[in-house]
């Protein structure tokens, strides 16, 4: 199976280490963030294809094109486009079936990746969360399924956050483009829209860690997953 790291993101929020270091680069238990992500993924993944814009240079020359005894290959995405179009970026080099996709700012559990793999369906991570009006929340159908993607809701709807992992197909280029307020191409509420049509697996993970500011990344040195 393929995995897709997205890792284009700029960071700004973590300056001034971002200045001269892509985000997914910072130091995480002594390694860039994005080894410890390479390292976690399960062992069905084979080869990785890790979209990178900002710095991104930095990034294909401390991987190279194998890593971990997986091949690797680089797609960049020069401008930010959005995460769908991140996704379409990494298409030119897919083959055929299902696909990870993994977001590069945060960090997971490895048994958690394993799980998304392994569902005999398309699926995706969530977390619980006490602040569901802050993120995109998973509403659930009857049967415990997806029904749809709700950004940031103000009427309760649910509290499993979308966390950024998905195992997806083909069937996701299909759906309509979904343009945000900056121009983007957003994948998460495509995946919303190809609920209904098709059944994707609600996953509850059980670690969550994103890095969004300096903060975040201070309180990262002390995880223990």
């Amino acid at each position: 199976m393929q995995a897709i790291i997205l890792a284009a993101g700029r960071g700004t929020r973590l300056r001034p280490v971002t200045d001269d270091t892509p985000k997914q680069m910072v130091r995480f238990r002594g390694v860039p963030l994005l080894e410890y992500t390479l390292s976690i993924l399960p062992d069905e993944i084979d080869h990785v294809i890790i979209v990178i814009g900002w710095l991104g240079h930095k990034i294909k020359h401390y991987f190279g094109g194998k890593f971990a005894g997986r091949k690797i290959d680089y797609v960049i995405q020069p401008d930010p486009k959005g995460t769908f179009h991140a996704v379409k970026l990494a298409s030119q080099i897919f083959r055929d079936g299902d696909f990870l996709i993994v977001s590069g700012d945060d960090i997971y559990s490895r048994a958690d990746l394993r799980k998304v793999v392994k569902s005999q369906r398309l699926s995706l991570l969530a977390n619980e969360t006490k602040s569901p009006e802050r993120f995109g929340i998973c509403k659930l159908d009857a049967d415990g399924y997806l029904e749809s993607l709700v950004e940031k809701p103000q009427i309760f709807c649910g509290s499993l956050a979308n966390i950024g992992v998905y195992k997806l197909n083909e069937k996701i280029f299909a759906e309509p483009i979904i343009i945000g307020p900056n121009g983007e191409e957003l994948l998460a509420p495509m995946i919303g829209t190809l609920a209904s049509s098709h059944r994707i697996e609600v996953i509850p993970a059980t670690f969550w860690h994103p890095i969004a500011d300096l903060n975040d990344l201070e309180k990262a040195q002390m995880i223990l997953i």
